[in-house]
């Protein structure tokens, strides 16, 4: 090692360099006769830019374009299989897809039927656990329960029976409308004042049906 009055070069690295006559310590350097500090400036740091450089050079900024689509109404399926979107106009929890009088709120699939003339559990038949004879009418309208040939709505005949339960009995049969009709025992059908519960004058008729003219 070279020697400079009695110090080695390495100390003299440690120290600093010596630039037009000036020892300038590490972290500074000589500027116009004077030790200033280095600043970042001096350093050779490359900028960066945010951004994408073409190849001319000039800085691109990226956009980001996002769309906005609105969703449409889900349709929730319910567990009769009709969607929440149908209609439930009497509300009873069954939309009118599926219910059969959706004006009812007494009337939905698997409703408790009741003797009441309507199909409340919507299977296609009325009052079926009070329909004695199987006629479609339960006992609390089938003024005969016991005969499938009478119920609401049946065709009257003239049979001295109420057929219809409208509590009239062979109505359009009883031209004289004294309640009975000729099929009833009616021996004249043109007069009132004859019938089988008729009193019998002596009028040379046979007032009461019994056979028999005067017998009163």
């Amino acid at each position: 090692m070279y020697r400079i009055g009695g110090l080695g070069i390495g100390f003299l690295l440690l120290v600093g360099c010596r630039t037009n006559g000036l020892l300038c310590q590490k972290g500074t350097h000589e500027e116009q006769g004077s030790c200033v500090p280095d600043t970042e400036s001096s350093w050779d740091t490359p900028s960066s830019s945010v951004g994408t450089s073409s190849s001319t050079g000039s800085t691109t900024s990226a956009s980001t374009s996002t769309s906005t689509t609105t969703p449409s109404t889900p349709t929730t399926s319910t567990s009769s299989g009709a969607t929440s979107s149908d209609v439930d106009a009497d509300q009873d929890g069954f939309p009118a897809s599926v219910d059969c009088d959706d004006e009812n709120a007494s009337v939905w699939p698997g409703a408790r039927e009741i003797c009441d003339g309507l199909d409340n559990d919507c299977n296609g038949a009325s009052d079926e656990p009070f329909d004695a004879d199987g006629d479609g009418q339960g006992d609390c309208l089938d003024c005969d329960e016991s005969d499938p040939a009478i119920f609401p709505g049946a065709e009257e005949l003239c049979d001295g029976i109420d057929n219809d339960c409208d509590l009239d009995i062979d109505e359009g049969f009883d031209e004289d409308g004294d309640g009975f009709s000729s099929c009833r025992g009616d021996c004249d059908d043109t007069r009132a004042d004859v019938n089988p519960w008729a009193e019998d004058f002596c009028d040379g008729v046979d007032n009461d049906c019994d056979g028999v003219e005067d017998d009163g």
